[in-house]
């Protein structure tokens, strides 16, 4: 019993020494890449550094768990929970890691001369973040359930279509900001008239479009309706 008090004590410590000193180094490998002017190692920088200490902080107790005198009938949700934070310390770093892959995007869309690449930035990003987030739960699932993941794909399927069936206007708006993207009416910061709104493109999402009225009001338009509309586009 004793070794294993020392193990995990040696396990917690490690981690959050280990923790500190990641977070330390990373600052400084942030801060210089600022003062050198390269944007994208300072991306990956601040997102390891936002994300190390949760990371390390699941994946220790991950790995002192097990070595609790757990009763033997806890011992394989102990198991399972376990896996379950190695997964979640995995999807975190990942998550962070999408503002690199954004971060990159921009930069290249700053070169372009195509205002539709800065229009595409923020909806790869989301649509990224929607991927680790649905990879995540599908581990997760698996781990609990201990089911293959060909299983739990069908039952998503089944539950996606209920979920498609009641969230017609999402789906809705999802697919007017596609057909927005790949028509092309409007750029970011093209003034551009649709039926009674009159305004400045500002942002182009997933759901919405805002609108800068020339009275100064932000107006958030769905996309599913705004690309049934006719739009005038002043600056063309």
């Amino acid at each position: 019993m004793s070794w294993r008090i020392v193990w995990i004590g040696g396990v917690a410590l490690g981690a959050l020494l280990g923790g500190r000193v990641l977070r330390f180094y990373l600052a400084r490998w942030a801060e210089l890449a600022r003062h050198r002017g390269r944007p994208l190692q300072q991306s990956v920088a601040e997102a390891l550094d936002r994300s190390v200490t949760g990371a390390v902080g699941a994946v220790a107790t991950a790995r002192i768990l097990p070595h609790f005198p757990w009763p033997d009938s806890l011992q394989p949700g102990v198991a399972a929970f376990a896996t379950v934070l190695d997964i979640l310390a995995l999807a975190w770093v990942a998550w962070a890691m999408v503002a690199v892959i954004v971060r990159w995007l921009e930069l290249a869309a700053h070169r372009s001369r195509s205002r539709l690449d800065e229009m595409l930035v923020p909806v790869i990003g989301h649509s990224l973040r929607a991927t680790v987030v649905i990879l995540a739960l599908v581990q997760i699932a698996q781990t609990l359930s201990d089911k293959p993941v060909t299983s739990i794909l069908a039952g998503l399927g089944i539950g996606g279509l209920a979920v498609a069936l009641a969230a017609q206007d999402s789906l809705k708006n999802f697919f007017g900001s596609i057909v927005l993207l790949a028509d092309k009416p409007f750029g970011l910061g093209d003034r551009i008239a649709a039926g009674d709104l009159d305004g400045v493109v500002e942002m182009v999402g997933l759901r919405s479009t805002r609108l800068r009225t020339l009275d100064g009001e932000l107006v958030t338009v769905p996309n599913g309706d705004l690309a049934t509309r006719a739009i005038r586009n002043y600056g063309r």
